[in-house]
């Protein structure tokens, strides 16, 4: 069996993998390394960067007649060239040295004349760790001789093996071989094989053009991996999702490419996601409904109701009642899209149904038929399909039931049913306070001792909003005596200006009616003191009448300390999003100098051997400007995070603008270098700007810096300023002070229109990778807009997709 393909497992990781950004699932798991890979018919064995034996398997042992353990230590070249060196012809030593796959035919080694591909993997500093090799004798029949094709017996144990459904395809689909895990997935016969057919045959309409686009990309070598998610058929009328990967086993002598293709079983994981993304809305709309409860039991269970239809998908639901057995109709819902579903009432035949089918809940697919009101005809008139019936118990006794109606056979599942007796449950407490109100309102209380012994301010008003009585706690809240306030209205304890007293008669009204009211009220005491106070109004009983209690109490001390809160989270916030944005900051501008830094110490490092001495000393000297730059940078963030804390006065200098161009473009000078990016000023000399000169530098730099990040290579970056009478010409009007508008151009890959409304915006801001896979923060920009602004000026954008950007900023001209 031939690998000759790009790898990427736990253990090695090859170059191109790496840039194509592969994931190899299939046959390369780490815990089948040792099965596998001794099942092999190739001499397949790992080295490390000295070309010894790291790792061999079964076939290498075989050859040489010795155990695994005593070649761990022997040099490859030994068995590849047992009569000399044979470095330069050594395609592992090739690898190990340049970090390319190479390949060749070795001729008169110990194994024979083998074809070799070695394939070097790299550690995360991007330096060779190892290499693979893989040879196989060159003397073999051809490939195509090798029945059936690229799998022999042994290795067919393997992929039977697999913890998945594997295949293995030809360039066109067809089906060399597959694993019996396929036969369980696709409910095939254990002697059906697929083999033959084209994988094709195996994905629903609408699944076939996406998922042979995916196999010719691998199948061509345009990509070493890529997976996607389908509908595939799992008998004639049966289908289910599946996650399926295609891998390339490629064979370089014969330039053939098989495919490799896993298939996954995901419709349970989907359905998880399904369930728990719809539990996690319900039990949202759940809290939200209950922390809004009103004191009337009834409102609250019409909410329920609602709540029940729209969350379950239903049509139209309604509640009944059912007191001493009899069903009385409460309240209903019905969806917008589908008014007038919701049949005639026929509460007596619900509690029959009930009686004779016990059980807290039911689906009715086909509903049953009301003989006395016809109700069958009418759901199959109004197009409803299903129905749902569900109880409702307190105490373990029946007090309501639930019926919701259905346009659409619904699957009911464990968790629907769980939400249906949230529901159920929450009308029952309801249902108790009902009774508990009940009872209240038919027993008299002793207000008086009741209003005395309470510390709080009460307060029992007629339905115009006159006291017919008070507690202590109210005497001693206003300073009037109880005689002074009996007969008076709220406005002589108002204090002027400071309530709507029409609206308060409004609370009062709306309070009579049954409907609780909480609000905050600005009271007037007897000496002329204001304070504030919360009053709760509710319908209440006094001597027999129905009146408004109102209950009221001082929060003047409370909303002091509110207020002195507010203020330290205030404070808090403030300096808590300055730290934030100093650290980012930090770690956003010091990242392009350290690039320059790491530039030039990497090209000294590996080219050391063939650099003449001078080339080295000018190595060294970039490598030293580039670090005081770096130390200079530094010293500029620190200095303007004291600015940001107020620690530092704002503190604008006049400077010549092309002089900090320059100092930008050898900073950055190693990163356009890289990518063949030039870099142009077209700034005279001469144009001086009254700004901060700290600020001015990480503007210019962090604008420079993404021109060259999201350029194409051998592309062009340009920074040029012209004078103008607006701080943002053509947007805002002239102003006595003439600025400077400075652009920053480049020809590189443009910004989408939705971005751009995005890029200034910290609670928006956007993050995306340059044209080299250049990482961001998406911070820069939202920087540079604080820092514009500081010093007066404006930055704005202007871009086209594919064609480049611009982006502008304005300081303050000095004029000589």
């Amino acid at each position: 069996m031939h690998i000759l393909g790009n790898l990427n497992s736990g253990e090695f990781n090859s170059q191109e993998s790496d840039k194509a950004g592969s994931d190899f699932s299939g046959i390369v798991l780490d815990y089948f390394w040792e099965q596998f890979y001794d099942s092999s018919d190739d001499y397949i064995a790992v080295v490390d960067t000295g070309c010894k034996f790291v790792r061999v398997n079964a076939r290498i042992v075989q050859k040489l007649g010795q155990s695994k353990i005593s070649e761990t230590d022997r040099l490859c070249r030994e068995c590849i060239f047992p009569n000399g060196d044979g470095k330069g012809d050594c395609p592992v030593w090739r690898a190990s040295k340049i970090g390319k796959d190479q390949s060749g035919t070795i001729e008169n080694s110990l194994f024979g004349n083998i074809f070799t591909r070695a394939l070097p993997f790299f550690r995360p500093d991007g330096q060779v760790s190892g290499v693979l090799v893989v040879a196989t004798d060159s003397d073999k029949n051809t490939l195509a001789s090798r029945a059936p094709g690229l799998i022999g017996n042994s290795s067919q144990t393997i992929i039977n093996a697999m913890p998945e459904a594997i295949l293995i395809c030809d360039g066109s689909g067809s089906i060399l071989a597959s694993s019996t895990k396929l036969c369980e997935l696709f409910t095939l016969p254990n002697n059906d094989t697929p083999q033959g057919s084209n994988i094709l045959s195996f994905f629903l309409p609408g699944y076939i053009e996406p998922s042979l686009s995916d196999f010719l990309s691998v199948a061509n070598g345009d990509k070493t991996f890529t997976k996607g998610k389908y509908m595939m058929r799992r008998s004639v009328s049966e289908n289910f999702w599946a996650e399926v990967s295609f891998s390339p086993i490629i064979d370089n002598r014969f330039n053939h490419i098989n495919v490799l293709v896993e298939i996954r079983d995901i419709t349970e994981s989907l359905q998880a996601q399904e369930s728990l993304n719809k539990n996690y809305v319900r039990l949202t709309r759940l809290h939200r409904t209950f922390t809004n409860f009103s004191p009337v039991p009834a409102s609250n269970i019409q909410q329920l109701i609602a709540l029940y239809g729209e969350l379950t998908g239903a049509s139209a639901c309604s509640y009944y009642h059912i007191p001493n057995g009899n069903a009385r109709p409460v309240t209903f819902w019905e969806s917008p899209l589908s008014t007038g579903i919701l049949p005639e009432q026929s509460p007596a035949e619900l509690v029959g149904y009930y009686k004779t089918h016990p059980g807290d809940y039911h689906v009715i697919n086909k509903p049953f038929h009301f003989s006395d009101a016809g109700l069958g005809n009418y759901l199959n008139d109004n197009g409803v399909s299903m129905m749902a019936l569900q109880t409702v118990k307190s105490n373990n006794k029946l007090v309501g039931l639930i019926t919701a109606f259905y346009t659409h056979n619904y699957v009911m599942r464990k968790d629907d049913v769980e939400f249906c007796n949230i529901i159920a449950s929450a009308i029952a407490v309801e249902e108790s306070r009902i009774s508990t109100q009940k009872a209240r309102e038919e027993s008299e209380l002793n207000y008086r001792e009741l209003f005395d012994f309470i510390t709080d301010a009460i307060y029992i008003l007629n339905p115009e909003g006159v006291f017919i009585d008070v507690n202590l706690g109210a005497t001693r809240m206003y300073g009037y005596s109880r005689e002074e306030l009996i007969g008076a209205t709220p406005e002589l304890v108002s204090a002027e200006g400071r309530n709507d007293l029409e609206l308060n008669r409004q609370y009062i009204r709306k309070a009579f009616e049954g409907e609780s009211q909480n609000f905050e009220w600005w009271g007037k005491r007897k000496n002329g003191e204001i304070f504030a106070k919360d009053i709760v109004l509710n319908r209440g009983r006094y001597f027999g009448h129905d009146v408004v209690i109102a209950i009221g109490r001082d929060v003047t001390e409370r909303r002091q300390a509110e207020d002195k809160l507010q203020e330290y989270n205030n404070e808090l916030k403030e300096t808590n999003a300055s730290k934030d944005k100093f650290f980012s900051i930090l770690a956003h501008d010091l990242k392009n100098p350290f690039q320059g830094l790491l530039g030039f110490i990497d090209l000294l490092v590996e080219d050391i051997d063939e650099l003449e001495k001078q080339q080295v000393k000018d190595y060294l000297q970039n490598i030293r400007s580039a670090s005081y730059q770096t130390y200079s940078l530094l010293e500029n963030l620190l200095e303007w995070s004291r600015i940001q804390t107020k620690r530092a006065p704002f503190q604008p200098t006049v400077f010549e603008l092309s002089t900090e161009t320059d100092e930008v473009f050898s900073l950055l000078g190693s990163s356009a270098l890289r990518k063949g990016i030039k870099l142009v000023s077209t700034i005279s000399p001469g144009l001086f700007v009254e700004a901060d000169r700290n600020m001015t530098h990480s503007i210019i730099q962090n604008l420079v810096s993404n021109a060259i990040k999201f350029s194409n290579s051998y592309g062009k970056v340009t920074v040029e300023a012209f004078k103008s009478d607006s701080p943002k010409p053509g947007i805002e009007s002239p102003t006595s002070r003439k600025w400077l508008v400075i652009n920053v151009l480049d020809n590189g890959v443009g910004i989408p229109e939705d971005i751009i409304q995005q890029l200034f915006k910290l609670d928006g801001q956007v993050s995306m990778v340059g044209t080299a896979n250049e990482p961001g923060t998406g911070l820069g920009l939202i920087l540079c807009k604080e820092m514009v602004e500081k010093n007066g000026g404006r930055i704005w954008v202007s871009s086209e997709a594919g064609k480049g950007s611009t982006f502008s900023f304005t300081l303050p001209l000095h004029e000589k």
